[in-house]
């Protein structure tokens, strides 16, 4: 059977500093080509020689870091933007979610909307009408339908946007980082659909810097480097060179602005060490965890606790670590000094996580820093009986449970039979 994508050799040049204008008039068009030969040299190569197949129901993870080429391989793809050299072949109907707004007309109602995009993809008008409460009652903007779109906010895009391309039934779906907008209860009710998808034989092309939701969808991966796809494998793999291949997170502090607190303490550095005293942003589940904390403070501060938050991309906190809570309160601190915490037993299942710190002083908030490190949780032994534990667990979980969202903490037990 013949791949369903096939990429062949891609490339993709942009000029640099090019930007959107009117037509030139012909004084100008005379001038610009005089300027021609100065400026040939003038550009960057987004992607240099991508080529890969993708089978029918593959649910391919597209990873790497900011400018890596990820969005513009898509773009290429779903035939937004043409290749400079190169070609692809898709054989289905492709359904693309990139950049948010794209592929609405923004004078078009909603409901015009969604039988626009149904006829790009070769649907009747009856075939999209038997869809269309399906695709109301998902996206949750029903009292919307017939304003506008573009009256809309980014996140009721998104959830039309969504509910159109996963309802009309692609081949392939493709999808960009766009779910990032939007609430915490609708990526879920997302990634669930996509599960869905999945189990009908569809193949997805998934970009995301959320690594727990890549390993959660995803069975193959594609590693891009500055253009290049650096390798092709299982999504695990893919993932633990993305990860290897990424820069150290440890943070300086001393110039972030966006913090609260009555400032009588401020933290100026976080770093990260893994179970073997190496500073890094990457642990597996039942590992150990240093995190290590710089301070300064120019007063004598009594009753201090420090607290560590351990968050999604939601903001939605899952733990925390308090001083307060293990060590009790401290007392006339050193005007300079560092702080450790040490977790013997990481609790988190594998994925993409926040950590936010914060120090109290009796009932004051004397610094508060959102989002200062990132730390990416691998697959782990947590219970020490040789036995992974996967985030898929969470999956298979919510088959049985309904809409109750299963916990990414582990808890360590024991039973007796």
């Amino acid at each position: 059977m013949k791949p369903i994508l096939e990429i062949h050799d891609i490339h993709k040049k942009f000029k640099i500093g090019a930007e959107r204008r009117r037509y030139p008039t012909l004084r100008e068009s005379l001038i610009n080509s005089l300027k021609f030969k100065k400026d040939q040299h003038n550009f960057m190569w987004a992607l240099k020689g991508i080529s890969f197949d993708v089978q029918q129901g593959d649910v391919v993870g597209i990873v790497g870091k900011n400018g890596s080429g990820k969005s513009t391989l898509l773009k290429v793809l779903s035939r937004i933007t043409p290749p400079t050299k190169g070609y692809a072949i898709s054989r289905g109907r492709m359904a693309s979610l990139l950049e948010v707004g794209t592929g609405f007309h923004p004078e078009l109602t909603g409901r015009e909307n969604v039988f626009f995009n149904g006829a790009l993809l070769g649907l009747s008008r009856q075939e999209i009408q038997q869809k269309y409460d399906e695709i109301v009652t998902f996206s949750g903007i029903e009292k919307f339908l017939e304003t506008p779109v573009k009256h809309y906010s980014s996140g009721m895009q998104v959830r039309l946007a969504f509910a159109v391309a996963a309802h009309l039934e692609p081949d392939i779906l493709v999808i960009d980082e766009v779910l990032a907008v939007g609430d915490a209860e609708f990526k879920k009710k997302c990634m669930a659909k996509m599960h869905d998808v999945t189990q009908s034989g569809r193949t997805i092309l998934f970009v995301s810097h959320d690594m727990g939701a890549v390993l959660d969808l995803c069975n193959k991966g594609i590693l891009l480097q500055q253009g290049a796809m650096v390798m092709q494998g299982s999504i695990q793999e893919t993932v633990n060179q993305y990860i290897y291949m990424r820069d150290s997170i440890s943070s300086d502090l001393a110039e972030r602005t966006d913090r609260q607190g009555n400032g009588t303490l401020r933290f100026t550095e976080i770093r990260l060490f893994d179970p073997q005293g190496n500073e890094s942003d990457v642990i597996q589940t039942g590992q150990s965890l240093t995190i290590r904390l710089k301070y300064q403070t120019h007063t004598t501060l009594n009753g201090l606790t420090f607290n560590i938050i351990f968050h999604d991309h939601s903001n939605e906190c899952i733990f925390e670590c308090s001083s307060n809570m293990s060590s009790g309160v401290l007392n006339d601190i050193a005007p300079s000094g560092e702080i450790v915490c040490h977790i013997p037993k990481f609790p988190l299942l594998s994925g993409s996580y926040q950590i936010s710190i914060q120090c109290r002083a009796g009932k004051h908030i004397a610094d508060w820093v959102w989002d200062v490190a990132k730390i990416e949780v691998l697959a782990g032994d947590f219970f020490g009986n040789q036995q992974i534990v996967q985030r898929e667990q969470q999956s298979i979980g919510k088959q049985h449970v309904g809409q109750m969202a299963m916990s990414p903490i582990l808890v360590d037990h024991q039973w007796q039979f």
